[in-house]
């Protein structure tokens, strides 16, 4: 009876065309056990524990492990398969996030200065509206505070990922953009800046 790694070396073929496709380049641990749990039957791989999986992609396949780390909250882990983009990283940190503010308009081609922030927008759930209306008394109050700033900041590199919690707009302007063959991004688009 062949062993967990002889079984991984035997379809190593397949794995690897699967992780050389064109999709994407960034993979979360959960990405990689419903990768597993998918190609388990067709891979002949029933008996590979999600543990011996991911040893072999990333001591075989030399899928690369990047840990991002934000002074304050936990660590993310990300699975690098080549050589990913900030972006492709950026945009797996939110499953439903965009790009937005300095990054959309760098994106967009209006701004030749690379930004070394990159903004990862994700959206809040639906808020009942404010009561009370609009005044001049609020509108003080509000401009009285301090702005505020994300603290939700990781780093990759010299580059900062700064991941925001926007008001919820149903994804209004939000677009997906090919940046390369195997990057696409979800990103404002120039009707919303």
């Amino acid at each position: 009876m062949a062993t967990s790694e002889e079984r991984l070396t035997a379809s190593l073929v397949h794995i690897l065309d699967y992780f050389a496709g064109p999709d994407r380049q960034v993979f979360s641990q959960k990405d990689l056990q419903e990768i597993l749990t998918e190609k388990r039957e067709e891979w002949k791989l029933t008996k590979v524990t999600f543990s011996q999986f991911q040893h072999f992609l990333t001591t075989v396949l030399k899928l690369r492990q990047e840990v991002l780390r934000a002074r304050g909250y936990r660590p993310i882990t990300r699975f690098v398969w080549g050589e990913a983009s900030d972006y492709a990283l950026a945009q797996s940190l939110r499953s439903r996030g965009y790009f937005s503010h300095g990054t959309a308009v760098f994106l967009h081609g209006f701004n030749d200065q690379i930004p070394d922030t990159i903004y990862v927008n994700q959206e809040q759930s639906t808020k009942p509206p404010p009561t009370g209306g609009l005044t001049q008394e609020r509108l003080n109050f509000a401009f009285r505070r301090k702005q505020r700033i994300s603290n939700y900041v990781y780093r990759r590199g010299n580059r900062r990922i700064v991941l925001l919690n926007g008001k919820n707009t149903e994804q209004l302007g939000v677009e997906t953009m090919a940046l390369d063959e195997k990057t696409s991004v979800r990103v404002t688009n120039v009707s919303a800046h």
